[in-house]
């Protein structure tokens, strides 16, 4: 076999192999995420606003620590109240009144 076609074998070998990964490829899903750290680690919960896929979950400590910071349980990206925020906090929302 003469180098010329040596070199179109490889080309077609590297293009089936190619070919081959592309299909058994599949997308991997990244693990769930803290929205306040951050971190993949530990359990999450629901904040109960109306944020969707994981901009509604977040550690339970950090959530605690979050929302008492802001004195509210009106969350910041969808502005509705996160139900499941334990505590007694002021209502900053726009037309005012208390949670």
């Amino acid at each position: 076999m003469d180098p010329e076609e040596q070199l179109q074998d490889q080309d077609t070998i590297e293009e089936i192999v190619s070919e081959e990964l592309e299909k058994t490829m599949v997308d991997i899903p990244s693990p769930p995420r803290c929205r306040i750290c951050f971190d993949v680690d530990g359990e999450f919960i629901d904040l109960g606003c109306a944020c969707k896929d994981e901009l509604i979950l977040a550690h339970e400590d950090c959530v605690k620590k979050w929302f008492k910071m802001k004195n509210t349980k009106i969350c910041e990206i969808c502005n509705k109240v996160a139900t499941n925020v334990e505590g007694d906090f002021e209502y900053k929302g726009l037309s005012g009144g208390y949670v």
